[in-house]
């Protein structure tokens, strides 16, 4: 809310009551051939409140399941930057002998699963990912969303559900946020204004609040993250 109204220039209860002035669900059943609901919402806020500034730092929420002394030290690295420390990691961390002895096998035999060889061979899942309306990390999986707090996809990609599970208990759900440089402002606008649009009523996080990040390979260094924060479920 802050943030909008910063870049909206306009006080907390002046957005709020503009938000509530419309009906956008009435408006797409009229005009469902001829409208987006993101951009009648963004246009009409605008056209209330006037353009806002130009967003040149956006904050975006970056969630996974680590070990508890994981305080990103390092920055959120790209998938192929933090394999290493990770496969490190859950060899000296398993809960039990067994576990250890498979992950290994695992490794030390390259028998990773079929997904994890997609995703390491495919520069668009290097990451690092996230998202910028922190309740849509918190719907747990839905709205088409990974529940990246419940478990990473990338271990129950390379070693099953099984070694996954055993796995979890030893890992806590956190979050990082951190900065980034706007690349379209308008989007990452509008889907805030979806979010706040929802929120003001009440309502939990919809699809349309959906908006990801991508470092494209780049790693997010230590400067630019705001804090990490295990999470409560």
């Amino acid at each position: 809310m802050n943030s909008l109204c910063s870049a909206f220039r306009c006080s907390p209860s002046r957005l709020e009551n503009v938000l509530l002035s419309i009906d956008i669900e009435k408006h797409y059943e009229e005009h469902w051939e001829t409208i987006s609901v993101s951009d009648y919402l963004y246009d009409y806020v605008v056209q209330c409140l006037g353009a806002h500034e130009f967003v040149q730092t956006v904050m975006w929420f970056h969630a996974t399941r680590t070990l508890p002394s994981n305080n990103f030290l390092d920055g959120v690295l790209t998938l192929s930057e933090v394999l290493p420390k990770l496969w490190a990691s859950l060899i000296q961390h398993a809960p039990d002998d067994e576990t250890r002895i498979q992950i290994k096998e695992v490794i030390e035999n390259d028998n990773f699963g079929p997904r994890f060889r997609h995703k390491i061979t495919n520069d668009v899942d290097d990451g690092p990912f996230g998202v910028l309306v922190k309740d849509v990390i918190l719907s747990n999986g839905g709205l088409n969303h990974g529940d990246y707090l419940g478990m990473p996809e990338i271990i129950e990609d390379a070693f099953g559900c099984i070694v996954a599970s055993k796995l979890k208990p030893v890992l806590v759900p956190k979050i990082v946020k951190f900065r980034a440089r706007s690349e379209y402002a308008r989007g990452e606008v509008f889907h805030a204004l979806n979010y706040l649009y929802n929120a003001v009523r009440g309502q939990p996080p919809g699809q349309s609040c959906v908006y990801c990040f991508d470092g494209e390979g780049v790693a997010i260094q230590t400067d630019r993250i705001e804090y990490v924060a295990v999470q409560d479920l």
